[in-house]
C-alpha cells in the first residue's frame, strides 16, 4: 500500500525550483541521513559506541582506555594489538560512555579494567589498569574517580 505513495519535497536554491519525488523508502533514507548528520547525537545503548569513521557500534567492555591528544582520541582495547586512532575530543567520547571515567585531561578509563589504586601522597594518586599501566590521577578528580570506583 505505503509502496507506491510518492513524496514530494520543494528545492530553492540558487534561484532554482526543483521538486523531487520520493518513495516512502527513500524518505525514511533521506530523514536517517539528516539525522544523523545534523542532530546531536545521544549515547546509544549501554556497552556499546559509534566510533566516527566505524559503521558498526564498538563494543566498550573491550576498551581499557582512551586517550586524548587534542583533537584526537587514541583508543586502547584489551587486545593490545588493535589501537584506533579517532579525529574526535575526548569530550565526545565521554559524554558517549557515562559509565567510563576522567581521571585527568587526557585520560578516560573503563573502571571494569581497574586493578588498583595507589596513593602515593595527600594529594597524589595513580591507578594501575590490567596492561598494567599507571596512570596519574588529577588532584581535582581524586574524590570522584574514588566514588565512581566504589559504586
Amino acid at each position: 500500500m505505503f509502496e507506491k505513495c510518492f513524496f514530494a519535497t520543494l528545492n530553492l536554491s540558487f534561484g532554482r525550483v526543483s521538486i523531487d519525488f520520493f518513495s516512502l523508502g527513500q524518505l525514511f533514507i533521506t530523514l536517517k541521513l539528516f539525522f544523523s548528520k545534523y542532530m546531536i547525537k545521544q549515547p546509544m545503548q549501554t556497552g556499546f559506541v559509534l566510533i566516527p569513521g566505524y559503521k558498526d557500534p564498538q563494543d566498550t567492555q573491550r576498551m581499557i582506555r582512551l586517550e586524548g591528544n587534542g583533537n584526537y582520541t587514541i583508543i586502547h582495547f584489551a587486545d593490545s594489538s588493535k589501537i584506533l586512532m579517532v579525529a574526535q575530543t575526548l569530550r565526545y567520547f565521554e559524554e558517549q560512555i557515562p559509565n567510563f571515567i576522567r581521571v585527568n585531561k587526557s585520560a578516560l578509563i573503563n573502571p571494569a579494567h581497574v586493578d588498583e589504586l595507589i596513593r602515593t601522597g595527600p594529594k597524589t594518586m595513580l591507578l594501575r589498569l590490567d596492561d598494567g599501566l599507571e596512570l596519574l590521577v588529577s588532584r581535582r578528580r581524586i574524590s570522584d574517580v574514588i566514588m565512581k570506583l566504589a559504586s
